[in-house]
């Protein structure tokens, strides 16, 4: 039988993108597409484990609940062009229990409708999510081994060259150096600790150390005219989805990160925070106790604006 993708494209919000001729043979999908918000909650109270994914454009605390209630192993998407805080003001403490992905709605559709693919083809096909899917097919992506902590600096400034020879803007090469540094962070020293393959909590950080050869990390990063994509791999696969949407919660319902998180010394929390805070995209893709690519997306057509103010991406796949 049929995959089916529930469509929810609630009136007074930007409606999701159809994606029916974008879906490759081989997709054993159909859509079932509603308008309202009574006749979504009649779809999911009738079909029970009959729908594959969940895409609203809205954010209907009922819609998302209901999900919840009658097809527990369905995959909620929020597809919405508000700003983060505006829909947390109707999700509140439930966003973590309701749902799974955000896929941020813009005009023009073309970066919309890429991201809600690379998501309908996770679901539908198995495909593995990495940075490359968001980049045009003959973009050249630059790959790099990390496996000194001598080698966060040389990285930082590579990838700040880079991106300063290609966008020219100093916002965004700013921007992508903040990504650079907290994504090299977290996979020297929060990854590894987390593994118990290093023990940081009474090191000076500042000590120049190598990983072992069957821990090392990869950092890639490349750029396609519009996006600009910097992602960086550990091989331990140990990021967890509640983990991960517990910091994103706690991100967007605050302006700043000063409380956002506790002060430990170690922690992958308040790194995630300024990566969101300095891309559109943040997608974390894992293979549980294999590897996390943690991937953020600069849309250089658009402003690097404050988290208030731009609507992101969020994704976590597994």
């Amino acid at each position: 039988m049929a995959n089916v993708i529930l469509v929810v494209n609630l009136p007074g919000f930007l409606p999701i993108p159809d994606m029916r001729q974008r879906l490759q043979e081989g997709h054993d999908a159909s859509y079932y597409c509603v308008s309202s918000e009574a006749a979504a909650l009649s779809a999911l109270k009738a079909s029970h484990e009959k729908f594959l994914l969940c895409l609203v454009n809205g954010p209907s605390l009922q819609i998302f609940s209901a999900a919840r209630e009658f097809s527990p192993n369905l995959k909620t998407v929020l597809v919405s062009s508000q700003i983060i805080t505006d829909y947390m003001t109707s999700f509140g403490d439930q966003f973590i229990n309701f749902v799974d992905h955000v896929i941020a709605n813009r005009i023009p559709k073309n970066r919309t409708e890429n991201e809600v693919l690379i998501l309908l083809n996770k679901y539908l096909l198995g495909e593995k999510v990495s940075l490359r899917h968001y980049l045009k097919p003959s973009t050249h992506i630059t790959q790099r081994t990390l496996q000194s902590s001598t080698q966060r600096d040389e990285f930082y400034q590579e990838v700040g060259a880079f991106v300063k020879g290609q966008v020219k803007r100093g916002s965004i090469t700013k921007a992508a150096q903040t990504i650079t540094e907290e994504l090299l962070m977290n996979a020297l020293y929060d990854a590894p600790h987390a593994a118990g393959k290093i023990n940081f909590e009474n090191t000076d950080r500042s000590a120049p150390f190598s990983l072992a050869d069957e821990d090392v990390a990869h950092l890639s990063y490349g750029f396609d005219g519009e996006i600009l994509a910097i992602s960086v791999k550990d091989p331990f696969g140990l990021l967890k989805k509640e983990l991960f949407l517990k910091y994103m919660s706690k991100v967007m319902r605050r302006s700043t990160g000063e409380s956002m998180l506790d002060k430990k010394k170690l922690g992958a929390g308040i790194g995630l925070f300024m990566i969101l805070y300095n891309c559109h995209s943040l997608v974390c893709s894992v293979e549980s106790k294999t590897s996390t690519e943690v991937i953020a997306l600069i849309n250089t057509a658009l402003p690097i604006r404050d988290i208030n103010v731009s609507p992101r991406t969020i994704c976590f796949f597994e």
